[in-house]
């Protein structure tokens, strides 16, 4: 058994953890990466922003990266673009010097503008949703108070939840169906060991695991027509990056290319949520 309790992996782990859940090789982290993810951490970086810097990479690299210190450029690109959000959208080299936390917030917004009279007359026009409605979708997502130690499973529950009422294939939802029985068993698993830190330390590697093995059997489960057709749609110069490397590396590779043309081209989207 492999688990994660959020209170007790933090930071570094979540940032391993999602790297993992694209990468599929087996990871811990390096010096590299121990350092500039504390860096970040110290700074008050939230670890979304860390997060939408690794995924950016696998997006974006020819060759996805091995490590999560290959994705810093990426990374400083989504914190660059943090910082301006937080600085009201302006952008500036000076901007940049400054530590985040003394960037000032965004101007309120001028009541006299036309464009903002329209606005609130629009959503007066909107037919308000019920308050039962709204109390549903609140209860929902409510974390029990004994099992807060488990919010990173609830939090990717409820995104996986999301992403199966959406799916428009049969074999989208038997693939997010099998990740739902899956992660079921995970909380189950994760309640017997709610006293063992140790062990629930490691929850968000295997709900990362969990995710890659969704992808694998959403590949798995296409006709041979359409595998060929996916497959066929790698940039070029991929194979001839692949054939240069160990079968089970060319293996692990052609997984982390087939997860982004599966993402890119068929709709099928990751519920891992950091």
């Amino acid at each position: 058994m492999s688990l994660y309790a959020r209170s007790k992996f933090g930071y570094l782990q979540q940032a391993e953890a999602f790297f993992l859940s694209h990468s599929q090789i087996g990871l811990m982290l390096g010096s590299k990466d121990t350092e500039m993810l504390r860096q970040w951490r110290n700074m008050g970086v939230p670890i979304e922003v860390i997060c939408a810097g690794i995924k950016r990479a696998f997006e974006q690299f020819q060759e996805p990266p091995r490590r999560v210190s290959n994705c810093r450029k990426m990374i400083e690109k989504e914190l660059h673009d943090w910082r301006v959000r937080q600085a009201g959208g302006h952008d500036s080299d000076e901007d940049d010097a400054q530590d985040w936390r003394t960037l000032p917030g965004k101007e309120l917004p001028d009541p006299t503008d036309p464009r903002r009279r329209k606005h609130r007359e629009s959503l007066r026009q909107k037919k308000p949703s019920s308050h039962k409605e709204n109390t549903a979708a609140r209860d929902a997502k409510r974390i029990p108070e004994d099992e807060r130690y488990l919010e990173l499973w609830y939090r990717c529950m409820w995104r996986l939840t999301e992403q199966g009422q959406r799916a428009t294939t049969a074999v989208g939802r038997d693939a997010y169906r099998w990740a739902y029985k899956q992660m079921q068993q995970l909380r189950l698993e994760a309640l017997d060991l709610r006293d063992d830190p140790e062990a629930l330390s490691r929850l968000g590697l295997v709900i990362g695991e969990i995710e890659a093995s969704m992808y694998e059997r959403f590949y798995s489960a296409l006709s041979s027509a359409e595998q060929g057709r996916l497959d066929s749609s790698l940039p070029m110069g991929v194979e001839n990056m692949l054939q240069n490397m160990s079968p089970a590396a060319r293996e692990r590779q052609r997984r982390v290319w087939r997860r982004r043309l599966i993402e890119e081209k068929l709709l099928f989207k990751p519920f891992f949520v950091p």
